[in-house]
């Protein structure tokens, strides 16, 4: 009997079965599919993103710890791919508090930098293109002081892009411990 139900299981995964019902076939991929049992992921907000035609492919700075240098990988490979909804997922954990603006701080359920992003794309601002960019170049590392103390998350510190001022103003920083913090287009001074 056990003999039978490796083998039926093998013939289900592999699709043994030529002559089953429409719907038999329909049951059998849905529950062989890799999302079934578990909680899908959003659609992205959108398909397309001034990243779209980058690289994620960026040589990485020398010194990072494995922690920083996997979150930022992971960002990368997110924001070519113009997938929002994961830069979302990527942004808010483990504590769920991520700065995307000047005027919003987000944290919680009610966090939504993927449709932030997504319009400020769709106004030709092209933040995807600037996280690109910024992540390409040097960081530069900043300790934890007092005045932050602990339960920052920071683990040590903060590893901060552009080292030196972007010009369109973008900035970004993930913990030493591997927490993206934050990303966000800093106001110009008027001049």
């Amino acid at each position: 009997m056990r003999r039978f139900v490796v083998l039926a299981l093998f013939c289900v995964l592999l699709g043994c079965d030529q002559g089953g019902s429409p719907d038999a076939k329909a049951t059998d991929a849905a529950a062989t599919s890799p999302a079934a049992g578990a909680s899908a992921l959003p659609p992205p907000v959108q398909t397309e993103c001034s990243a779209a035609t980058l690289s994620e492919d960026v040589p990485e700075p020398a010194g990072l710890p494995a922690a920083v240098a996997m979150m930022r990988k992971e960002i990368l490979k997110a924001a070519v791919s113009c997938d929002f909804q994961l830069l979302q997922q990527l942004a808010l954990r483990p504590n769920g508090s991520f700065q995307y603006s000047e005027d919003e701080e987000s944290a919680g359920p009610e966090a939504q930098p993927a449709q932030f992003w997504a319009a400020q794309e769709d106004a030709g601002e092209e933040p995807m293109a600037h996280l690109i960019g910024i992540l390409s170049v040097d960081y530069e590392f900043r300790p934890v002081t007092e005045q932050e103390g602990p339960g920052t998350g920071s683990n040590g510190g903060y590893y901060n892009w552009p080292k030196a001022p972007d010009p369109a103003g973008y900035s970004t920083s993930i913990t030493s411990a591997g927490d993206w913090i934050f990303f966000l287009k800093q106001s110009q001074p008027a001049g």
